[in-house]
Order: C-alpha cells, then sequence, then structure tokens
C-alpha cells in the first residue's frame, strides 16, 4: 500500500502498524495534512492500530504509537479483547519473551490487566498450560499482579501524605 493510492490516513496507518512501517508511521504523525489523525480508529474487525501493533509484533511502530494519545484499553469487537489480551494469547513457547516484552509495554503505557473480555476473561487468565508455568509465564503473571496491584492502590488515594504541612490545628510532632 502506497501513499497514493487513495487509502485514507487512517488506512494507512493501519496498514503501517501490521507491517512494522516506522517510516509511514513517521509521516502520517507528524504530517501536517493529518491534523485530525485518529490513532484509536479501528479496523472492520474493531481492531485499533494498538490491537494490530500487538497482534503482528511490530516491535519498531509500537513504542512510538504508545507516544501518542492512544487508549491502552480499548475493546475489539470479536472476543472484546484489549490489546493487553491480545499480547497474552501469544502461546508459542519461541515468542514467550516477544509476549512479555509487548506486556510489558502495555502495562508501563497503562493498559488495565483487570479489563474483561466478552468470556469474562481478564488477560493473565489467558495463559494457559505449560507456558503458566515456564519461567517467563510466571515472569508475565508477576508483571499483571504487580499492575493490578498497583492500580488498585492508585485508584484509593495516598493513605498517609508524609509531605504535608502540619495545619496549626494538629498537635506537634516529636519533630518539632
Amino acid at each position: 500500500m502506497s501513499d497514493n493510492d487513495g487509502a485514507t490516513p487512517e488506512e494507512q496507518l493501519l496498514f503501517a502498524c501490521r507491517t512494522d512501517n516506522l517510516d509511514l508511521f513517521q509521516t502520517l504523525i507528524t504530517s501536517e495534512e493529518n491534523p485530525q489523525l485518529n490513532v484509536n480508529t479501528t479496523d472492520r474487525f474493531g481492531m485499533t492500530p494498538l490491537h494490530i501493533c500487538v497482534l503482528y509484533q511490530s516491535t519498531e511502530v509500537l513504542p512510538l504509537l504508545l507516544e501518542e494519545e492512544v487508549d491502552v484499553d480499548l475493546r475489539e469487537k470479536g472476543k472484546g479483547d484489549t490489546p493487553l489480551h491480545v499480547a497474552m494469547r501469544i502461546e508459542d513457547s519461541d515468542n514467550e519473551e516477544m509476549r512479555n516484552w509487548l506486556v510489558e509495554q502495555l502495562l508501563s503505557a497503562g493498559a488495565d490487566p483487570k479489563v474483561r473480555n466478552s468470556a469474562n476473561e481478564k488477560p493473565e487468565d489467558l495463559l494457559l498450560g505449560s507456558a503458566k508455568e515456564s519461567e517467563k509465564g510466571q515472569e508475565v503473571r508477576r508483571m499483571l499482579r504487580d499492575a493490578e496491584a498497583e492500580n488498585t492502590f492508585a485508584s484509593k488515594g495516598d493513605v498517609v501524605d508524609e509531605d504535608a504541612e502540619p495545619s496549626d490545628d494538629e498537635p506537634p510532632s516529636d519533630e518539632d
């Protein structure tokens, strides 16, 4: 697919993500002709550029896409999977390291490991069989659980604000 074959900028974006075409991606993102480029556009299956980057393991485009205002928790039409679910569906033992890298990238960008798909599965639920017990499987489970715990703690707010200045209504501390 070239720039001149009639494809819309969003179709070209999906193509760049599918083919890991960094040059096309950067051209689209920086082009003044596309000031309203929708980085959360979907294909006919409801897959966003982020879903496609993960599915096709587009290691060059993915980090740059995550720098854009992309919604990391959008669900696709079919199974209701988020990009994190898509990453967890990588089952081939030869690709465990790639799966973990993808998961790490998504979690770093704020993906929520508690989001469930249409089958009521969290991303961690998709790790099956021997993949669950492998070293890389244990590593990705730890990443997901840590992120879930961090998200839960962050949503509750600070328990104690140690940096807060004492008010005049409070008794002095031992440090005063």
